[in-house]
C-alpha cells in the first residue's frame, strides 16, 4: 500500500512541475515539506531510489545526510546529491551547494558552493535563489559582497513565499542595502509579510523595534499593542542613502505567489 502511495504521490508531484510554465514561481514537491514522502518507509525509498526515483532518491540522500531512520553516511549523501544536480535537478543543487558550503560529506568550499546554488536559483527554486543572495551579500565564494545582485535575487526568492528572503528585504530596506533608499515604511511591510507568511519572529522582532522607536506605525494585526510612549527616533538622524533601486514587487497589489502542491 505504501508502495502504490509513493508511486500516486510521485506522479502527482512530477504532473505538477510539468504544468509550471512560469519559471518564477515556487517548485514545489520539496522533501522536507512533503510529510506523505516523509513518512514512507526506508527500505521502500532505497528500491525506488535504485529503480531511478528522482523523488526516492532525493528523500534517501536527506536520510543519509541525517541518519534519519538510517545509518548516517554524508559521503554517499553527497554523492547522490552531486548526481542528481549534474543532471540538473534544482533541489540537489540547493542541497550540494548546501554540502560544500557546511563541509557535508566534501572538503569545505564557499566557491564550489556559490556556484551550486546559482544554478539552483536559475532554475527557479526558491532556496537557491535565497542562498545566492545570502551568500553574495556575505562576500561568501566571491572575492566582494554583492548586495545589489543580492536584492534581485532576495527579491525573486520573495516572490515565492520565502520567508528569510522577505526578512532580508525588510533589513536591507534599513540599511541601505544594494542601493536601496532607506525606508522604514517599506521594511516594516516586508516584516509583516514575512511574519504572516511562515511566523517569523525575527521579522516580528524588527517590525516591534520599529514601531516602539517611532520609525513606523503600528497598524492593526501588529503583535501586542500599540505603544504607550514612543522613543520616537529622527529619521533624519540617520546616515543619507545613496541613490535607490525600483522595488517593482512592494506596492498595494502586491501578493505572494502561492507555492504549488
Amino acid at each position: 500500500m505504501l508502495r502504490n502511495m509513493f508511486l500516486i504521490i510521485t506522479v502527482l508531484l512530477v504532473a505538477n512541475c510539468a504544468a509550471v510554465k512560469d519559471p518564477e514561481m515556487t517548485r514545489k514537491f520539496w522533501y522536507p515539506n512533503a510529510d506523505e514522502l516523509r513518512s514512507i518507509d526506508t527500505k521502500i525509498v532505497q528500491n525506488q531510489a535504485l529503480n531511478g526515483n528522482t523523488e526516492a532518491s532525493l528523500i534517501l540522500g536527506m536520510r543519509m545526510a541525517n541518519g534519519d531512520r538510517i545509518e548516517r553516511n554524508p559521503n554517499k549523501a553527497f554523492l547522490l546529491f552531486q548526481s542528481l544536480a549534474n543532471e540538473n535537478d534544482p533541489r540537489a543543487q540547493y542541497l550540494l551547494g548546501a554540502s560544500y558550503t557546511s563541509g557535508m560529506g566534501t572538503k569545505q568550499n564557499d566557491q564550489i558552493a556559490i556556484k551550486w546554488f546559482k544554478k539552483s536559483a536559475l532554475n527557479a527554486y526558491d532556496k537557491g535563489q535565497y542562498w545566492y543572495a545570502h551568500m553574495l551579500s556575505r562576500g561568501r565564494g566571491v572575492k566582494t559582497p554583492n548586495w545589489e545582485e543580492a536584492i534581485k535575487w532576495f527579491m525573486k526568492a520573495s516572490r515565492q513565499g520565502h520567508t528569510n528572503a522577505q526578512l532580508s528585504l525588510g533589513e536591507a530596506y534599513e540599511q541601505c542595502r544594494g542601493g536601496l533608499v532607506r525606508n522604514f515604511d517599506k521594511a516594516a511591510k516586508w516584516y509583516r509579510i514575512a511574519d504572516s507568511y511562515t511566523d517569523n519572529m525575527l521579522a516580528r522582532y524588527n517590525l516591534r523595534r520599529l514601531i516602539d522607536l517611532g520609525l513606523t506605525d503600528w497598524k492593526d494585526g501588529d503583535d501586542g499593542k500599540p505603544p504607550e510612549k514612543i522613543l520616537d527616533i529622527s529619521k533624519e538622524s540617520f546616515v543619507p542613502c545613496p541613490k535607490g533601486i525600483k522595488d517593482p514587487f512592494l506596492t498595494d497589489n502586491f501578493k505572494i505567489k502561492p507555492i504549488l502542491g
